[in-house]
């Protein structure tokens, strides 16, 4: 009998299409996110010894002994599980090399690293300004229930923010990287820049269109609504830097540049050895100019960028 082109499995996906591939990749989003959750859950209970209403209010309470510990696990698990996990196995399915598949194939090269990471700092002020009129959105009273529950979801990611940027010791801040830094970086660009963005790129045949949609989707998923425009644009920034470079390695640096600041400025603020955070770089009565400078020098790093990787590809 021969196959149906819309049939998923066998899941060889090494001619499908574009929405085929999507698909899979939902299906290995919800498989890996799943399975993070079950290893937390098996985990909390065995080796921790919480009860599962427990573990629902570790945030709320983290004072408990391996509270902790079990949510720095819980989340490094969730990070693997939904933006490793399914971009490696998408590849694999396709049948291609793991490099190829996800742009990771070339050395990348320093002057364009560099600047992809001074490019995100750059950024900084007009970001922050973005981020402070974001927080002021309110909701008409018939979506007062809406407003109500994005409200909750960002006092909780901040709340669990707030657990893991409390670094007493050096050891603390190098596990605050790890976990708020690095696979962040790596497994966001490859789930969201590596792979979503070429989709969409192959679906509409427009590739601004999808970066943009990408950016969109990189922001929603985070869920939180109160930030969602300083992520959304940064998404777009993040997406231009690969599209250009065809590598993903200049997203990913920009984007630990982007968290890896963050993290050591509150390290040093709470060592006393920085006054200010990036959450306000840029802020008080100088802001509307700092960001304007951003805007400014922004669209010129980005000019140079797109040259320099114009100019490797050509040569």
């Amino acid at each position: 009998m021969p196959h149906s082109r819309f049939q998923l499995y066998p899941p060889n996906l090494q001619d499908a299409g574009p929405t085929r591939q999507f698909i899979w990749l939902l299906i290995l989003c919800i498989t890996g996110i799943s399975m993070a959750s079950f290893l937390s859950v098996v985990m909390g209970v065995l080796v921790f010894g919480f009860s599962i209403p427990e573990m629902n209010s570790l945030v709320q309470d983290p004072s408990q002994p391996g509270a902790l510990v079990l949510l720095q696990l819980s989340q490094l698990l969730s990070a693997c599980g939904i933006f490793l996990f399914p971009p490696v196995m998408l590849v694999y399915l396709r049948g291609i090399p793991l490099r190829q598949g996800l742009f990771l194939q070339g050395k990348p090269l320093l002057h364009l690293f560099l600047g992809a990471m001074l490019l995100m700092w750059i950024q900084l002020p007009l970001i922050n300004l973005l981020s402070t009129f974001n927080n002021l959105l309110v909701f008409p009273e018939f979506l007062q229930p809406l407003g109500n529950w994005m409200r909750a979801q960002e006092d909780q990611a901040g709340r669990l923010t707030e657990l893991f940027l409390t670094m007493p010791s050096v050891s603390d801040l190098l596990l605050s990287l790890l976990i708020m830094a690095l696979i962040p970086a790596l497994g966001e660009e490859l789930l969201f820049r590596a792979t979503l963005q070429p989709m969409f790129t192959k679906w509409t045949g427009k590739p601004h269109l999808a970066i943009w949609i990408t950016a969109f989707v990189f922001s929603f998923i985070h869920f939180q609504f109160f930030g969602f425009l300083p992520r959304f644009l940064i998404g777009a920034f993040l997406g231009y830097l690969f599209y250009w470079s065809g590598s993903i390695w200049y997203s990913v640096a920009a984007h630990f540049a982007n968290n890896g600041l963050a993290v050591l400025a509150y390290y040093l603020n709470q060592q006393g050895l920085l006054p200010i955070t990036t959450d306000n770089a840029g802020s008080g009565p100088d802001a509307g100019l700092h960001a304007a400078i951003a805007l400014v020098l922004l669209p010129i790093g980005l000019l140079l960028f797109k040259r320099a990787c114009k100019q490797r590809i050509t040569h």
